[in-house]
């Protein structure tokens, strides 16, 4: 487990992204295998509900597109494991997939990224959840428009969190 922050708030990746944790989470997202995704939080689901009990969980925007034809939106999957209240906040309002993007085009995601609808998050305690934290573009402009709304507070959980170093090593 990794702890850090993301524009100062307190943020936990549960694993090192590496090859064993990168093509585990290919099978589960990128060829549909469902059934994977209790292995992401596992053992931890214990310590995560204890943790985050009495917080509301808004994952990172998908796209939707692509989980039309997944047949499920894979954070959203991880997420309900944690069985607490999930709002559907945020959505991509263009589909541009992160991998292929490079440093510089990962920072413009705050452009793709938008809430879906009015809604109100004062008094409570939003978790945020993602799979992967790379550049943490993509978490930065999710929590900026989290912080508008004004929620009591907010952490963040990823499954994963790339290293500095570009080596992967196989943790899972």
């Amino acid at each position: 487990m990794e702890r850090f922050k993301v524009l100062d708030i307190p943020s936990l990746a549960l694993y090192r992204y590496s090859e064993g944790v990168r093509s585990t989470l290919y099978t589960f997202k990128g060829c549909g295998d469902y059934e994977l995704k209790d292995v992401f939080f596992g053992y931890l689901i214990p310590f995560l509900k204890l943790r985050y009990r009495g917080y509301e969980i808004i994952c990172a925007p998908s796209g939707e597109n692509r989980d039309e034809e997944r047949g499920f939106n894979h954070v959203y999957e991880m997420a309900s494991m944690l069985n607490l209240p999930i709002i559907d906040a945020l959505k991509k309002t263009s589909e541009v997939k992160q991998t292929t993007l490079t440093f510089e085009g990962r920072q413009e995601v705050k452009k793709r990224i938008a809430l879906k609808e009015k809604i109100s998050l004062i008094g409570k305690k939003i978790l945020f959840i993602d799979d992967v934290h790379t550049t943490g573009a993509t978490a930065k402009a999710c929590l900026t428009i989290i912080k508008s709304l004004k929620p009591k507070k907010i952490r963040c959980l990823f499954m994963s969190k790339t290293s500095k170093d570009a080596h992967l090593e196989d943790d899972i």
